[in-house]
């Protein structure tokens, strides 16, 4: 099973030794790191609105 995790502002300093699905060619990051100005509120509607739209076509395709 996969799950679904969005570093926004979160300190990835603990996670530089973890893999993710067994990436190995990638790491850890946040989009703070990455140069996006958003706050947690504005990550996690952005994102509930991208995953409503996808999950409700997903439905339809059944």
């Amino acid at each position: 099973m996969h799950g679904l995790a969005l570093n926004v502002a979160t300190d990835v300093s603990k996670f530089f030794r973890v893999n993710p699905c067994g990436i190995t060619d990638a790491g850890v990051t946040s989009m703070e790191r990455q140069g996006v100005d958003a706050s947690l509120e504005e990550a996690a509607a952005a994102l509930t609105s991208a995953l409503v739209k996808r999950l409700a076509s997903f439905q339809q395709e059944r």
